[in-house]
């Protein structure tokens, strides 16, 4: 859901005029949920679990092309977005640790 403000080469929208910022989209999330707002740490931890997980899934539809087994026939063109999801994930946890 929040991948637009923060993975590279997704479409920027806070620069969309009137669309919110990342954190003023979460501010609002946590409202609605009735929890109290995250840390900017914890935040960080939230994004690079999801980038790994979409590395996982990316993999896994990866494996099934290799396999002849996959829904699509571009899912041998999928270990890319493992890797940069990978990659991805790392660097923010690296940008979280340098702030710590």
């Amino acid at each position: 859901m929040m991948g637009p403000w923060w993975i590279p080469g997704e479409s920027n929208l806070s620069d969309l005029i009137g669309m919110p910022s990342e954190s003023e989209v979460l501010r609002e999330y946590c409202m609605l949920r009735g929890i109290s707002m995250i840390s900017k740490e914890e935040w960080q931890y939230w994004k690079a679990l999801n980038a790994f997980r979409y590395g996982a899934i990316c993999h896994g539809v990866y494996a099934r092309g290799l396999q002849g087994n996959a829904g699509s026939t571009t899912a041998v063109d999928r270990w890319m977005q493992t890797v940069f999801s990978i990659e991805l994930g790392l660097s923010i946890l690296d940008e979280a640790d340098s702030r710590l």
